[in-house]
């Protein structure tokens, strides 16, 4: 049971080799890119909203969103920039954790923002609002006459990119402290 606490200690102090940290400024310039894209968009017809015309697109931008989420998406992001940096395997995994919750919050604020808007819009298209709107991040749902369909931007994919990313100089940092470990072991008889 030591052994594999002071293992586990071991592994989490390495040192990031450099394929892991070229990912994590990958992961960087990707959340970069991800703020000038459309981060998600929803199409609203109905009458008297494009009548016999092409669906309205709102495009919603990190400008548009809550704050909380482009603060989140800073913070964590700069807690990329210091794994790149300090380079130990425990602030990789730090970074992923995080950018784990904050993926989920940020989806969970983004749902309630597109629930407001499409209430808002149905409100001011349709006879009476229904309270509660079914899947508004993906898919096609009606709300009284007004129709939406909703689906990510470019942006959206971009972080799910970053998601990939992390996981991969996660994956190659564990590999490659598993491969010290082991040379280390055999060094050692």
């Amino acid at each position: 049971m030591r052994i594999e606490i002071e293992q586990t200690k071991r592994v989490l102090e390495m040192p990031l080799e450099k394929g892991p940290r070229l990912l994590l400024i990958l992961g960087v310039l990707l959340v970069a890119g991800s703020f000038v894209a459309p981060l998600w968009s929803v199409a609203v017809s109905g009458p008297g909203i494009s009548p016999a015309g092409p669906p309205i697109v709102y495009t919603f931008r990190f400008a548009s969103v809550p704050p909380a989420i482009v603060i989140a998406l800073g913070a964590v992001t700069l807690l990329f920039v210091r794994a790149a940096l300090l380079g130990t395997f425990r602030s990789l995994v730090d970074s992923f954790v995080l950018y784990f919750f904050f993926s989920v919050g940020a989806l969970w604020l983004l749902y309630g923002e597109l629930s407001r808007f499409g209430r808002e819009i149905a409100a001011i298209r349709a006879a009476r609002p229904d309270p509660g709107l079914p899947n508004v991040l993906f898919g096609r749902w009606e709300n009284g006459d007004v129709h939406f369909a909703a689906s990510p931007g470019a942006g959206a994919w971009t972080l799910a990119v970053v998601a990939l990313v992390l996981a991969s100089a996660l994956y190659v940092a564990w590999r490659n402290a598993r491969r010290e470990l082991t040379t280390e072991y055999l060094i050692a008889g």
